[in-house]
């Protein structure tokens, strides 16, 4: 079974089939090829939500014995390990972008992933043997009338498959994303992996001269500036993002061009 939960800024909560309407919004489901889409649309202006979660069962089959399932999580962090847990000791875990799961007596295998990443912040939540696809809606008041697209995710299930699943996974997240995979492969530095959000424009010139004295033999072509650049970095939510002045005195568009 599978439903939608719409936790209020003022702490309500909701709970609806996936394609509803209601007085104050409409929400619409769609499943093409696996891709899950959710498009929430308010009735009235200033729906302030906290959270959309799209709630669907773990198949019973996966769990049949429980001790036998195995999930891979792909971690929070670029700089974290990925592990594959015993499910039977992590049944509720948070996953960032992307599950695989297998039994190991059965081979029954299933794949839970996130596809985009346009607008909402997004993760996936294991709990009572459900599994919870959550966005973080802000507390932000929604207008009326205006679709708001949810993040894409996919979930599909084969029999000792998983690889091919993880291909399948990959075509969709090139699809919904526009890939280029024909482009130049990126081959450099993140600024994340080494400083986090403690960033500034002295690292990445330093870092960018790095490279060139002693990674030239491998074409370096990439320096990305990752969070902590922009005024008020210390602030989750998204908006009109502006170059810290303290950080980047000259400016992000002369840092870039001097890296």
């Amino acid at each position: 079974m599978s439903y939608v939960r719409l936790i209020y800024a003022d702490g309500t909560v909701e709970t609806l089939p996936p394609s509803a309407i209601t007085d104050r919004l409409t929400l619409v489901h769609t499943c093409d090829g696996n891709i899950h889409t959710l498009t929430l649309t308010p009735m009235t202006e200033g729906i302030a939500l906290s959270f959309l979660d799209y709630i669907t069962d773990i198949p019973t089959s996966l769990l049949e014995p429980a001790e036998d399932l195995r999930f891979y999580d792909n971690a929070q962090h670029i700089v974290d390990v990925s592990h594959v847990y015993a499910y039977a000791d992590h049944r509720e875990h948070e996953v960032k972008d992307l599950a695989v799961f297998k039994n190991l007596t059965t081979k029954e295998v299933f794949l839970a992933g996130m596809l985009t990443a346009h607008r909402f912040w997004a993760a996936m939540l294991l709990k009572d043997d459900n599994l919870i696809i959550r966005h973080d809606m802000e507390e932000r008041p929604l207008h009326a009338g205006e679709a708001y697209v949810m993040e894409r995710f996919m979930l599909m299930g084969g029999q000792d498959n998983e690889n091919a699943l993880l291909e399948t996974y990959a075509d969709k997240v090139a699809l919904l994303n526009n890939a280029r995979p024909t482009g130049k492969l990126p081959v450099g530095f993140c600024s994340w992996s080494c400083y986090f959000d403690d960033v500034n424009q002295e690292k990445i010139r330093r870092a960018a001269d790095m490279q060139m004295t002693y990674a030239a033999h491998g074409s370096p072509n990439l320096v990305q500036i990752d969070h902590g650049w922009q005024a008020g970095y210390k602030s989750f939510f998204p908006g009109d993002w502006y170059g810290d002045p303290d950080r980047f005195p000259d400016g992000m568009a002369a840092t870039a061009v001097s890296t």
